[in-house]
């Protein structure tokens, strides 16, 4: 997919651009997947509290989602030790 190759080729900006526009696309499973690809994004640009609110925001719209708890978790323990 586009936003993880953009990602590992360090186009961040791009990444992000493409992973925003995915993750609100109307397919349930494959919007909370984007979801979890843009937070990495905003974790590799350092940038924790976009990456904290946009967890918040994705498990809010896939509570189910075991990936997004996880990152949600790893984010608010980090702003924790802060």
């Amino acid at each position: 997919n586009l936003g993880v190759y953009l990602l590992g080729e360090g186009r961040y900006k791009e990444a992000e651009s493409h992973s925003r526009q995915a993750a609100q696309s109307d397919q349930e499973t494959s919007a909370a997947a984007w979801s979890g690809n843009l937070i990495h994004v905003l974790i590799l640009q350092e940038r924790w509290s976009d990456a904290l609110e946009e967890a918040k925001e994705a498990i809010n719209s896939h509570p189910e989602d075991e990936r997004l708890r996880e990152l949600l978790r790893t984010l608010e323990e980090r702003q924790e030790i802060q």
